[in-house]
């Protein structure tokens, strides 16, 4: 029994020597696996600060670039999204430019006269090649037993005058630059009856027509002399008698062709 157990205890021991001898040999393995691996870190840590990086031209050692480069890619497709889901911007129009206005024909004129019962409207001035003005005499008769109801009777002159003979006859302000304002006048009672003696009276003044015409208030009214188209004279009236009868409104165009001055 005695020789049992020291075999038994000296056993013990050499298990126990071994162990011992494993754990001692398996530290030195780790301590030298540690010792490798802290030196890879400082090797990695002085390269790393002996690069650009380390100076501030890239990312520090927390910084992932390529996680930033995928944050920085979401961003751009982000807005791109966006662009594409808004709506299109109507494109910028342009307003067509309106049409020209057509210009009036060469000698056209246009007169507004208001004229009191029993007198005539002295109009004109207008400017011809050879020098002379046209004048124009408009009395409208209304009223009489000549006419009906609402009836006017238009009777029209036209004359060409000297402008050398105009201050003569009193009839200065009608020798107006080219461009300037038609100038008119009433003639009341028996001026006009004297006027048209004096115009007959100067060597010179051209009588070019003297038609009539009847319409009604407020009915248009058109007469034609000479040659038809552009080379004959056309007079549009368009006259409104007052409610009272005291006078008419006459709206006048004529197309006189010749003259060089008009409206």
């Amino acid at each position: 029994m005695k020789k049992t157990t020291t075999i038994a205890f000296v056993g013990l021991l050499v298990l126990g020597g071994g162990m011992a001898g494993w754990q001692r040999a398996e530290l030195q393995r780790l301590q030298t696996e540690n010792d490798a691996w802290r030196a890879r870190a400082a090797a990695a840590g002085a390269a790393q600060q002996s690069s650009p990086l380390a100076a501030g031209a890239g990312p520090s050692a927390t910084e992932d670039p390529t996680g930033r480069e995928v944050e920085r890619l979401r961003g751009e497709a982000e807005r791109l999204r966006r662009q594409l889901a808004a709506p299109p911007r109507a494109a910028a129009t342009v307003p067509p430019e309106p049409p020209p206005v057509p210009a009036a024909p060469a000698g056209t004129v246009n007169l507004n006269l208001s004229v009191p019962a029993g007198a005539t409207a002295l109009a004109g001035g207008w400017l011809t090649p050879q020098g002379k003005r046209v004048l124009l005499l408009l009395t409208p008769e209304f009223g009489t037993s000549r006419q009906g109801a609402g009836q006017i009777l238009l009777r029209t002159s036209l004359f060409e005058v000297p402008e050398t003979r105009l201050a003569g006859l009193g009839l200065a302000e009608f020798r107006t630059p080219a461009g300037a304002g038609d100038q008119s006048r009433t003639l009341l009672g028996e001026e006009a009856g004297a006027l048209l003696a004096k115009l007959g009276a100067v060597d010179g003044v051209d009588l070019l027509t003297a038609p009539q015409i009847m319409t009604t208030s407020g009915q248009a009214a058109e007469i034609s002399v000479g040659a038809a188209g552009e080379n004959g004279l056309q007079l549009h009236y368009l006259p409104t008698l007052a409610p009272d009868q005291s006078g008419v409104q006459v709206v006048f165009q004529g197309r006189l062709p010749g003259i060089t001055s008009g409206n």
